[in-house]
């Protein structure tokens, strides 16, 4: 059995092309679960229409706005992906689409090689329209033991619950929704490394099967204040990750430190490019600098972890940044602060 999910709020200008995705599928015989997670357009209506042409497709009335909304103790009719059947669930967002043959190829693909879990490429659309291939390098197929081993290659695809196969019976064992569904902005993430935890074989198939659009009001335009607690969060289910089979490879910490920097940069640029006021700015810039954990990578030989970026040159970035700031009486001591703080680890 298949079953595919989509949590749609106020999706009303793209939840037809995803709908249609699923109904032009070459693999027909499917369950298709479409939730209306508490818009405010006529996301409900579309869905109400879709489900009364095709018996696949079940309507489901949400309240909320939540990531995590699609569990079986809010919507009893999901209870058969829970129950441990054979099977797999795959997840796609209100915005995007699948191309006709995902369905046939994920199930083909993790059917012949007995996968608890599979990643596909995407093909990636910006609002101007151009495109962006996004695949694996090749097929994969990795047993437990295997799979932190290879997680370099392949975590870009495990960011979010779109273009994956969950086996049914691996999602009954962990329940992901209702674990993991409370992370915010980064719970998919977090959940798709708990399925992994858990996985016995995992696989990737290097074809672009979903087109991701990215849509202007989805791409990053300010700071939250959250974030880096959610970097921090990141860093330490990641970490977990890497240790389940109870030690930390060279590689492994090597990756990790990347991907702590990687974090850290765009959040970084995304304060200084924000229109927060300056205070608050350099209140945030400086949380990320002064942590023990930033410190840390600050002290690791770059070149030794594979980093492109010169260490001096990135905190010289945001020296000069400082050097921009409004010097009035309310910002004048904070940034006296930073600059220090700053000057004191291009010397680390």
């Amino acid at each position: 059995m298949i079953y595919i999910t989509t949590n749609a709020y106020n999706a009303a200008s793209t939840l037809r092309r995803a709908i249609e995705s699923i109904k032009s599928q070459t693999l027909t015989d499917f369950t298709y679960f479409v939730l209306d997670n508490g818009s405010t357009d006529n996301s409900w209506e579309i869905i109400q229409e879709y489900a009364a042409q095709d018996s696949r497709i079940v309507p489901l009335k949400g309240t909320a706005n939540c990531s995590g909304a699609m569990n079986p103790q809010d919507f009893p009719e999901l209870a058969p992906m829970y129950s441990g059947q054979d099977g797999y669930m795959a997840v796609l967002d209100a915005g995007d689409e699948y191309k006709p043959d995902f369905l046939e190829k994920m199930a083909l693909f993790c059917t012949n090689n007995d996968l608890d879990i599979a990643f596909c490429g995407s093909e990636c659309v910006s609002p101007d329209g151009s495109l962006r291939l996004d695949d694996p390098p090749n097929n994969r197929v990795m047993e437990s033991g295997d799979i932190v081993r290879y997680i370099s290659e392949y975590y870009q695809y495990t960011t979010q619950f779109c273009g994956i196969f969950f086996r049914l019976k691996l999602l009954s064992r962990i329940k992901i929704p209702r674990a993991l569904g409370n992370f915010y902005g980064m719970w998919e993430n977090k959940a798709v490394l708990h399925a992994l935890e858990h996985s016995k074989r995992a696989g990737v198939l290097a074809e672009s099967l979903r087109k991701h659009y990215l849509l202007p009001e989805q791409m990053p335009v300010g700071y939250k204040s959250n974030w880096f607690w959610w970097v921090n969060e990141m860093f330490g289910q990641l970490r977990m990750f890497l240790m389940h089979n109870g030690t930390l490879r060279k590689e492994s910490e090597k990756f990790l430190w990347l991907r702590y920097f990687v974090w850290i940069k765009h959040i970084m640029a995304y304060i200084i490019n924000s229109d927060a006021p300056t205070l608050e700015q350099i209140v945030d810039i400086n949380d990320i600098v002064k942590n023990d954990r930033t410190k840390l990578l600050l002290r690791q030989n770059w070149k030794y972890l594979g980093m492109q970026t010169d260490k001096k040159e990135f905190l010289r970035e945001y020296l000069a940044w400082a050097a921009t700031l409004p010097d009035d009486d309310e910002t004048r001591l904070s940034i006296e602060r930073l600059k220090k703080k700053l000057n004191k680890l291009c010397k680390m």
